[in-house]
């Protein structure tokens, strides 16, 4: 990714990192202009990495149980959607391999959470950003939230509690069989 954007930094001004799979589009995923060179969103305000066998995990197998100790009770910030300018986006892709480098038995399984979370919360000055709590800008991640608590409008959309907005991007929606059967409603007619 880095590479690709390297070479074609001068053809860009916003990118999105995003999972496939489980993300859903409701609207422009940058029409809520940036907070930051690069924004991480939390995937929830209460759950934190210590609350969390994956992050805490990933964390523990990669740089110790030193590290983990020191980010357990912060917040987990997800990998699967990031936004950014260009510039940020490749400073940020740069230490970001550095800190893979260095991760104890990078080599297996799924770290790029683990590693960034440490990133974020261990080595917060060493590159540019802002985090956004869940619900309240471009990225609604619903993996640790209960159905009866997604804000949802008389549409269907997903929507920020705070202003009544739709968000635009909408991030683990499969994990719920109501949203999966409304996403496919909402889109089998439109291919």
């Amino acid at each position: 990714m880095r590479d690709f954007l390297e070479r074609n930094k001068d053809k860009y001004g916003l990118v999105l990192m995003t999972d496939v799979r489980d993300v859903v589009f409701q609207t422009d995923p940058f029409e809520i202009p940036l907070g930051g060179d690069v924004e991480f969103f939390e995937e929830s305000s209460i759950v934190k990495i210590k609350d969390c066998s994956f992050n805490s995990g990933a964390i523990r197998e990669r740089f110790g149980s030193e590290i983990l100790q020191e980010c357990q009770d912060q917040p987990i910030h997800c990998f699967g959607t990031v936004r950014g300018s260009i510039g940020g986006i490749l400073s940020f892709l740069k230490m970001y391999e550095v800190y893979c480098m260095e991760a104890i038995q990078y080599a297996t399984g799924t770290a790029d959470q683990g590693i960034l979370n440490v990133m974020i919360n261990k080595f917060s000055s060493s590159f540019d950003f802002v985090t956004v709590p869940n619900l309240t800008g471009a990225v609604a991640t619903l993996g640790w939230m209960k159905y009866k608590d997604i804000p949802i409008n008389a549409v269907g959309g997903i929507i920020n509690p705070i202003n009544g907005k739709s968000i635009p991007i909408i991030h683990q929606y499969d994990r719920f069989p109501q949203l999966e059967d409304l996403v496919e409603r909402q889109t089998s007619n439109k291919y």
